[in-house]
């Protein structure tokens, strides 16, 4: 037993030898389990971030994780794009999109089919999510979750934060992965290092097998990081040429071939052409003679494969059908393989790797790769021939904007200017260059005529209101040397899809012709007015005095004719004070609203006062609604503000029925007072109703029932109304009536 016990050399190596293998053995193992842990935990991570990365982020951040999402092109399309990703690995169980609303987890959008049983549709609140998955939201940062159950089943998750433009966490990718599969790598790597301890070469054997491992890590982690870089770059693709060419040669250089290509469909011709392409060293380059393709009968197999199988391979193309042949051994082709390029379920080409120097087996690791980029690559195509539609709209429109006789310019949603045309460049005498880029504010000065004021109101409501505004009257505008010309016209805005205002459009013109002619105009008929006033007021007072019959005593029919005399010379001095006034309004001068706080029912009632003759005429009944105080108070001009009313009620008056009924009444809201007058009289055309504010206008069946008028009072109304701040509308229906309402500023 002692002789036994004793370590002859031989035994103290075999002992050491043996300690050291258990040793090493042991921490093999514990290395190999290690290893497909955390191999499994990389690639899935790299899997989860590339896919997060290749997916649109525009389209995603029209999700709000509600259930009408699913009703939108975006949910349908980015569910697609994850039912690919889940073929392509299918270890994966579920990919899903999910964000936090009120502390609580909701999903956006998941991988499984509409209507399965496992399927988490929009909107749905995740109740078993555990505190992991809140913990992307809190920092930013990837999580790879602990063995977590819910009732799908036993999940290892990987959790990859989406950010915003301004870097905040608005949602979060998520892949699950079963914990059977989860340790399916471990467990191999596991199974082989128990296997290789049986054989007497151990150390050595493990060694290498750790070499290789190792290698095998790197290249697949090389492999995935190749994948996020190349995600990234065409997920920030807008147009570039060399971009794509870049990528082809990553993937080239990574994989080893002769040739990495793309081919995009024209499908009016349906014919294919090569429009990418890389090629290694000592490689003739192919893409010239690859142009217009015909998918004709020689490419049958090929587009059969294409659509029916996902993609199309060959280790030896000698063995393909004579079309294809007749295509790829001119090149000198010998191995290739081939999917396609789809955009929302349709092929718009295809992606191929090719063999010129040896024949070459695909495997599967190469064809997924090839899968994965095909995706990347298609959304890169696909905005690229967005952006190339979007120039070539956006040139089409500079033409048609610098061949406009007006001046244009277009500012953008800072109110900088990106577009100026040659028009806007000579009125105001800044050169595109100096006016492109700054804000509108610096180049175009846009003042109010009668006191150099600040006119930029109608850019300012086009933003607000997100509707066509007018350039206010007598706007000037201020030229680079100083000078001022006088301009008309209106600001549009410009809306994206959905409907928010994301620029203006300003389209203006040089009118110091019209305004010359309209001063002319305003000069003559502001003189011919005032001389007539006086001759008129004559024949008023000596119309007076005859009809008065102190002196002359005049007969019954004589009386007829000076009553006559006096109406007409009455409605003559109404046309020449209303003929006043719309000169006063169109010049500016002697039309100053000076406000003061006033009774607004004691002016009403004085109108109907005034009105009681033509009230008694036509037998109308004026009622005032419920409510009508007995005494209001507003800041107005009021003799102004009377002037306005009086115009709406008499022509209420005038356009009723007889033993008719007038309306009116006010409405107090928070900021402003909104007043009525409503009659059941002729109403107004609908067909002439856009016109019902313009100067001299009358509609067609108020002139012919009431011959006198000049169509000036609801055009003198209204710019007395529009200067108090106010505005004015009316709602009509012929023959039914019509109700005028104007609102009013409390302060």
């Amino acid at each position: 037993m002692k002789e036994l016990m004793k370590f002859t050399p031989q035994k103290l190596l075999f002992f050491i030898g043996g300690l050291f293998i258990i040793i090493a053995s042991y921490f093999y193992l514990q290395y190999s389990w290690n290893a497909g842990i955390t191999e499994r935990s990389k690639i899935a991570s790299i899997i989860a971030k590339s896919a997060a990365d290749g997916l649109d982020g525009i389209m995603l951040r029209q999700l709000g994780g509600l259930p009408e999402d699913a009703n939108t092109t975006a949910y349908v399309s980015i569910k697609s794009r994850l039912q690919k990703l889940i073929t392509i690995d299918p270890s994966i169980r579920f990919a899903y999109f999910y964000t936090i609303k009120d502390g609580k987890i909701y999903f956006m959008v998941d991988s499984e089919p509409v209507g399965s049983a496992d399927e988490s549709p929009a909107g749905q609140l995740y109740k078993e999510a555990s505190q992991e998955y809140y913990l992307p939201f809190q920092y930013a940062e990837t999580i790879i979750t602990k063995e977590t159950t819910d009732h799908w089943g036993t999940w290892y998750s990987i959790l990859v934060p989406i950010k915003n433009n301004e870097g905040k966490v608005t949602s979060v990718f998520a892949i699950d992965y079963p914990a059977a599969v989860w340790f399916d790598l471990a467990k191999t790597n596991l199974k082989q290092a128990t296997i290789l301890l049986f054989f007497s070469y151990i150390v050595i054997t493990l060694f290498f097998l750790t070499i290789r491992s190792k290698n095998k890590i790197k290249f697949n982690l090389n492999q995935q990081q190749i994948l996020a870089d190349i995600s990234i770059e065409l997920n920030k693709y807008a147009g570039e040429k060399n971009l794509i060419s870049d990528v082809l040669k990553k993937i080239g250089l990574h994989i080893s071939v002769d040739r990495v290509y793309i081919f995009e469909d024209d499908l009016e011709k349906q014919t294919t052409s090569n429009t990418h392409e890389w090629c290694a060293k000592g490689i003739k380059p192919e893409i010239n003679n690859l142009q217009d393709i015909p998918y004709d009968n020689k490419l049958s197999d090929f587009v059969s494969s294409l659509d029916n199988q996902g993609g199309f391979t060959s280790e030896d193309t000698n063995l393909l059908s004579k079309g294809l042949k007749d295509i790829l051994l001119p090149q000198g082709i010998k191995s290739i393989v081939i999917v396609p390029l789809v955009v929302d379920g349709k092929k718009i080409g295809f992606i191929g790797f090719d063999q010129v120097s040896r024949f070459r087996k695909w495997g599967k690791e190469t064809i997924n790769l090839l899968k994965i980029v095909s995706t990347a690559i298609s959304s890169a195509l696909e905005k690229e021939r967005h952006i190339e539609e979007a120039k070539r709209e956006k040139d089409k429109i500079l033409t048609i904007v610098q061949g406009i006789g007006d001046a244009v310019f277009v500012v953008d949603q800072e109110k900088n200017l990106i577009i100026f045309n040659g028009k806007a460049e000579e009125l105001s005498g800044f050169s595109k260059d100096e006016a492109l880029g700054k804000p509108y504010k610096k180049i175009l000065h846009f003042v109010l005529e009668k006191d150099g004021s600040v006119n930029d109101t109608f850019v300012n409501q086009a933003f607000a209101t997100g509707k066509a505004q007018e350039m206010t009257n007598h706007t000037q505008l201020v030229r680079k040397d100083g000078s001022k010309i006088a301009v008309a016209d209106s600001a549009a805005p410009l809306k994206d899809k959905t409907g928010a205002v994301i620029g203006c459009v300003v389209v203006f013109r040089d009118i110091s012709r019209e305004r010359e002619i309209d001063k002319m105009k305003s000069d003559f008929i502001s003189v011919a007015s005032h001389q007539l006033k006086t001759p008129l007021a004559g024949i008023k007072w000596m119309s007076q005095i005859l009809l008065d019959g102190k002196d002359t005593k005049p007969s019954k029919k004589q009386k007829e004719y000076l009553l006559d005399i006096y109406r007409s010379n009455e409605r003559m001095i109404g046309l020449v004070n209303d003929l006043l006034d719309v000169s006063h309004i169109e010049t500016g001068r002697k039309f100053d609203i000076i406000k003061k706080e006033t009774d607004i029912v004691k002016i009403v009632d004085q109108i109907l006062l005034d009105n009681r003759q033509l009230i008694n005429e036509k037998k109308v009944r004026i009622i005032k609604c419920k409510g009508t105080p007995k005494k209001f108070l507003l800041n107005v001009d009021g003799e102004k503000f009377s002037q306005a009313y009086n115009n709406l009620i008499n022509n209420a008056i005038k356009y009723s029925k007889t033993d008719g009924q007038i309306e009116i009444g006010c409405e107090h809201k928070e900021k402003s007072i909104v007043f009525m007058i409503k009659d059941h009289g002729i109403g107004i055309p609908q067909d002439q109703q856009n016109k019902i504010f313009s100067k001299f206008f009358r509609a067609d069946n108020a002139s012919s029932q009431e011959t006198d008028g000049t169509g000036l009072g609801l055009y003198i109304a209204k710019s007395i109304i529009e200067a108090h701040d106010g505005k004015i509308w009316f709602e009509s229906k012929e023959k039914i009536g019509t109700t005028f309402y104007f609102e009013l500023p409390i302060k």
